[in-house]
């Protein structure tokens, strides 16, 4: 919808001139000397200081204020404009830090949308409102800042075609446009079956999960795009290899079997495993090889050695696991502070962002490079003997129920999506691409997961 401008611009008469006289030399001394000018007497420009400070937050928070305001005078008339309320919930998610009157903007809207889901809409308006009541119901489990869009699109297509007032050609191109991007991925999850089939984990690590295709949906959840391919298979292999080292350290390996394994990992030394098991040797070398040809194949195409950053990607990834078995072995249950220190290199928290940024083909920076060098310097688990989670370091520090500490968990992660909002919006050595990657890491884990499903699934 094209911008209109209220008002216009008075365009001065003819006959309006200027009494000033513009002086030739520095010294009006003669009167022929003068010359007339029209008048530049114009209105204020549309664009002045009200447009400006529209731009600021804090002009946006304003008008949030006298939103709620207005609705708490009459939250009756909510029911009048859902579609409106459901705005104003999407768009309270992108609030920064100290935006207080947006959490006011979330409870209020969260509360009439809960409502609203509770009353029979359908009987009233028929289909137009049944698809109001998806698009809440969908909203209020997961907001649109929380998803990933290509990940998304296959409902946004169902809920299109269900509205009444849908571009049949527009639905046409989204399917196109959804099957050609499906069939690219599933051509990729071909190449990567063929390289593990080839690298024999299955068969010689038969204790641990076999969970590549898991990987590669990570890597579309953070990399989406058609052009990013080699990223995602890059990654997935990162990650599927990181599922048996896992399973080492947290379940199938001894004490003195991790710390070998992790010595030989920190050296990346091939002459460190000869007193290693042998699932530990496949193991070992099943990383070391992978990783050498990541590393040359960055180096061949982009001429940059990034050999180094992933062998201390491995060996944060490593000891970090290790830190976790020795608190198993010796049944201790860490603070919350610790686990979490901990847990965000254990679960790959600047891992797959570092492979992210080497892989994506983005321009490579030395103050960028610097920062990655100096980085890090569930029940059914419980019940297999693994390392206790966040969530019941957390209940045991502080003596409170799942419950309360699950709800706990919820408002510190609004308040992380705040401080990553006003970082999307700040000057970053990064790529815009990488924060992006990040979030929709991010996005994944929030995301709701059924309690009796596998949590990696």
């Amino acid at each position: 919808m094209p911008l209109t401008i209220q008002g216009q611009l008075s365009s001065p008469s003819d006959s309006t001139v200027s009494q000033y006289p513009l002086r030739m030399s520095g010294v009006v001394e003669k009167s022929e000397n003068i010359t007339p000018r029209r008048s530049a007497n114009y209105k204020a420009s549309d664009w002045g200081h009200d447009f400006v400070q529209s731009l600021k937050s804090d002009y946006a928070v304003n008008v949030f204020k006298r939103f709620i305001m207005a609705e708490m005078m009459n939250t009756s008339s909510a029911f009048n404009d859902v579609e409106g309320m459901l705005s104003v919930f999407e768009a309270s998610f992108y609030a920064f830090e100290g935006e207080e009157i947006l959490d006011e903007a979330q409870k209020l809207t969260t509360k009439t949308l809960e409502e609203y889901m509770q009353s029979p809409p359908a009987k009233d308006e028929g289909a137009n409102t049944c698809i109001t009541g998806r698009l809440v119901r969908y909203a209020l489990e997961l907001p649109f800042q929380w998803i990933t869009p290509r990940v998304e699109a296959r409902w946004y297509i169902d809920t299109y075609e269900m509205m009444q007032d849908m571009d049949p050609l527009l639905l046409e191109f989204a399917k196109l446009d959804f099957n050609i991007l499906q069939a690219k991925y599933q051509d990729e999850v071909k190449h990567i079956s063929r390289w593990w089939k080839e690298l024999g984990c299955i068969e010689l690590l038969s204790f641990s999960r076999n969970r590549f295709v898991e990987m590669f949906v990570w890597t579309v959840w953070c990399n989406f795009e058609p052009e990013f391919d080699i990223s995602r298979e890059e990654i997935t292999k990162f990650g599927a290899l990181g599922t048996p080292v896992d399973d080492a350290y947290d379940l199938y390996g001894t004490l003195d079997e991790l710390i070998m394994f992790t010595d030989a990992i920190e050296r990346w030394d091939v002459n460190k495993i000869v007193d290693l098991p042998d699932y530990m040797k496949v193991l070992f070398l099943a990383v070391y090889n992978t990783t050498h040809n990541i590393a040359y194949m960055v180096l061949k195409k982009r001429g940059l050695d990034i050999l180094a950053y992933l062998k201390k990607v491995w060996a944060d990834f490593c000891n970090a696991y290790f830190l976790e078995a020795k608190w198993c072995y010796s049944g201790y249950t860490p603070t919350f502070e610790e686990y979490m220190d901990n847990g965000w290199i254990s679960a790959s928290g600047y891992m797959m962002p570092t492979y992210v940024y080497f892989l994506q083909g983005n321009e490579i920076t030395k103050e960028a490079l610097e920062c990655l060098k100096n980085c890090s310097s569930d029940l059914h688990e419980q019940e297999r003997g693994d390392t206790p989670k966040a969530i019941q370091c957390y209940m045991h520090q502080n003596g409170v129920s799942e419950t309360i500490a699950r709800e706990r968990f919820k408002h510190m992660i609004h308040d992380l999506w705040k401080k990553m909002n006003g970082d999307e919006y700040s000057r970053s050595i990064f790529p815009l691409k990488i924060g992006m990657a990040v979030k929709q890491v991010i996005s994944l884990i929030a995301k709701p997961i059924p309690i009796k499903k596998d949590s990696l699934t």
